[in-house]
């Protein structure tokens, strides 16, 4: 939030709302997924339960580097929420964790 030239947030809620919202636009892109909760316990985690694009391309390298760096940088460059990506690339599923630094 920009107010009078400082910048203000992403407020504390934003990692849970965004999880909340996400299934709903997302699921078109990456397949069905549902809110969960991160690894350290807070809201604002999100499962994709069969990545689309992860069945469809077969590969990791296209995973990492069209799907898990660029998402992270976007939501933590445009929208100003901090993202780590875990792909499970057995199960083909992926957690999203909104709120939560990626490693670098």
């Amino acid at each position: 939030t920009d107010l009078d030239g400082k910048q203000f947030g992403p407020w504390f809620y934003a990692p849970f709302l965004t999880s909340f919202v996400t299934p709903t636009f997302f699921g078109f892109l990456v397949g069905p997924s549902y809110p969960n909760r991160r690894k350290d316990g807070e809201l604002g985690g999100l499962v994709v339960e069969k990545c689309k694009f992860l069945q469809e391309s077969g590969c990791k390298g296209m995973c990492l580097n069209i799907c898990k760096i660029p998402a992270q940088q976007f939501f933590k460059d445009e929208l100003g929420v901090p993202l780590t990506v875990s792909p499970n690339f057995v199960t083909q599923e992926c957690q999203w964790s909104f709120g939560e630094d990626p490693l670098p």
